[in-house]
Order: C-alpha cells, then structure tokens, then sequence
C-alpha cells in the first residue's frame, strides 16, 4: 500500500508544501478549463520531473503528490457529504412536519447521488453557471459565483456580472502606464459578454485584499466605462481607472 495511505496526512501536507508552484502567471490555471485540457496543453516529453525523495519511504514525482492531494480532497468531501445526508435522514426529518419529510428525504437523496461539479438547471451549459457542491465554508473562503450570476442572469436579461477582479493600490509614479491591471481570462470575459446580444451593462468587482470594494461598470449602449469607489478616496479611484483603462474596448 501507498504509504501515505498509511501515515498521517501531514506527511502529503508537508511534501506539497515543499513544491514550489507549477503554474506562472503566462500558464496560469484557468477553472472555465478542465483538468485534462490543462495537463495537455502544458506538458511536454522533455520537461524536468519534479521528485522529492522521502527518507526509508521511496521517491514520489509531482504528478503522484497532487494525485494524492486531489484524492484527498475528494475523500474530505465524500466524508462532509455522507455526514450531510446522516443528517438529513437522522435529525432533519424527525424533526420536520410529515408534509416536509418526503422533501428532507428528497434532499437528502440529491446529497448522496450529487457530483461535486454540478451546472444551475434551467440555464445555458457554460461555466458561469456552474458550482461545486459545498458542505463547509472556512472563512475567509469565498464562495462560488454563480448563484450571483444566476440571479442577475434571470433578473436583469440586459446585465452580465463578470465576476470578481482582485485589485491592488500603487503610488501613482510607481504605475506603469502600459501595465494591465487585470488578468486576460477577466478581459476576455467582459469583452465577451459586451459582445453578447441584448447586453447593455457588464458589472465587475473589484475586491482590495478584501477589506475594500470598487466597481467597474461598461455600458454598451453609451460606448462608456465607469468606475465608483463608495469612499471617493484617490488610491482606490486611481486603480479602478488602471482596471477600467486596461480593458481597452475596442
């Protein structure tokens, strides 16, 4: 057997840790691409094979260590789900009017046969509308977008939310004026979404270390970016411009 089957998961924690990041910024991990999508399309025959050698226990290649991590994680999840659908069936639906067992027990069902990559019913199949089962949310974890997405997309047919953008304050001689202030995956969306018909209002977060938020704001119509800072202060104002200048409509 594997051995980090059989020794505590801090062994896999600290030879994860150990591993610098595989990804840069120009090969950065897109989530609107599936795994085996990005594997292909970054690995080539004679790249370096990353290996950490664990004393008395063998050699283990990065591409074992994260195969290990994901299972990990998928066995975590399992684990959170099983004690959802206990639950349910134990405690919630005692509890519960005999009206509203059938639908704790319908609920509980949908737990058990649920993928963790599930898509909103009733909406078009793209990754906007798409979310991960969740069972537990450790702050300062952020949740999926998509229910927001949903929302607008069903509210407001003209509106489109491009979701979050992080956001970072610069002394204003130290920004550099051919600098992006946004990642291309964000451009590219907003610009999509302007290009969509019926589309006259492309909304988009700005987040500041999550202690401050600004918004970027296109109108399709009017050819018009704006941006708003709830506090009017310059060093917040002045990278939402950098964000709304980089967008660069054409």
């Amino acid at each position: 057997m594997d051995p980090f089957y059989l020794l505590p998961t801090k062994l896999l924690d600290a030879c994860v840790k150990l591993l610098a990041v595989s990804n840069t910024k120009a090969t950065a991990t897109s989530v609107d691409d599936s795994q085996s999508s990005q594997i292909s399309s970054t690995h080539t025959d004679k790249a370096p094979v990353e290996t950490l050698v664990i004393k008395d226990v063998g050699y283990f290649s990065r591409k074992q260590l994260e195969t290990f991590k994901r299972v990990q994680i998928l066995k975590e999840f399992v684990e959170l789900g099983i004690d959802v659908y206990k639950w349910l069936v134990d405690v919630a639906a005692p509890a519960l009017p005999a009206d509203y067992q059938s639908l704790s027990q319908q609920m509980a069902d949908a737990v058990m046969v649920s993928y963790p990559y599930k898509r909103i019913e009733g909406l078009p199949g793209v990754p906007d509308f798409a979310y991960t089962g969740l069972y537990r949310a450790a702050p300062p974890s952020w949740l999926t977008d998509a229910m927001i997405k949903w929302i607008v997309y069903t509210s407001s047919p003209g509106l489109r939310f491009a979701g979050f953008q992080a956001a970072f304050t610069k002394g204003k001689r130290t920004r550099n004026p051919g600098e992006r202030c946004l990642d291309d995956a964000t451009r590219g969306r907003v610009l999509q979404q302007v290009n969509e018909d019926g589309v006259d209002t492309v909304m988009l977060p700005l987040n500041f270390s999550n202690y401050h938020w600004c918004c970027v704001v296109v109108k399709v119509e009017k050819k018009r970016i704006y941006y708003y800072d709830p506090l009017n202060q310059a060093q917040y104002t002045n990278a939402a411009n950098a964000v709304a200048t980089s967008l660069e409509m054409d």
